[in-house]
């Protein structure tokens, strides 16, 4: 049921991408496919204020809150996934489920900009001894640092409770452990409340 064009994508419409063909295509959110270095097929982006444009080079930043969301852009989000492992698949899919919250607005801790601004400044800060072209991994520094932090604040932005985090980190040895703490992450999830904003807002 899923139809498939191909075709390169050429410029963004107001509601929809224009493909080389001349073709304008309906779309709500544009997905590329970067692969995992992510300073390779990024997207061009140029911001556009008080009739300027100003190109922003994605890969050039010391890195993203969250490890996704670029705040001079928040509509652009990166994804760098290469899950060969089951439990790297389940995080990269725990991120997904971030960022459709935070698109939507309904993450329960919803970050303003100057949250987002903070908490990067602050990473950049802390690793400017590295951010160099050959320490960078299109935004991230690269084998420096575990991001042992990033699993629990995503729980905690959805809602989720922190501990359930290190729950699944510390069950991952054990087969049957692991699938009882994502059984529980299922259940959490389905029973999250949407924010009030965020409900005011779709109605």
């Amino acid at each position: 049921t899923v139809t498939r064009q191909r075709a390169a994508v050429t410029g963004l419409a107001e509601r929809g991408v224009v493909l080389e063909t001349g073709e304008t295509l309906a779309a709500d959110y544009l997905i590329c496919a970067t692969g995992y270095d992510r300073r390779k097929n990024l997207p061009t982006v140029v911001i556009e204020e008080g009739g300027r444009s100003t190109p922003h080079v994605l890969a050039a930043q010391h890195g993203f809150y969250r490890e996704m969301v670029d705040p001079a852009v928040p509509e652009v989000s990166l994804l760098a996934a290469s899950p060969p492992y089951l439990q790297q698949l389940l995080g990269y899919s725990l991120g997904a489920q971030w960022l459709s919250r935070f698109h939507t607005g309904s993450l329960r801790n919803q970050p303003s900009l100057a949250e987002m601004r903070r908490g990067v400044g602050k990473l950049a800060a802390e690793f400017a001894p590295w951010a160099t072209d050959e320490y960078l991994s299109g935004g991230l520094p690269y084998a420096h640092q575990r991001k042992e932090e990033v699993l629990p604040d995503l729980f905690e932005d959805i809602g989720l409770p922190g501990g359930l985090a290190r729950k699944l980190v510390i069950s991952a040895a054990s087969e049957a452990a692991f699938g009882r703490v994502c059984d529980e992450i299922t259940h959490a999830l389905a029973t999250v409340p949407p924010r009030r904003d965020a409900m005011r807002a779709a109605q």
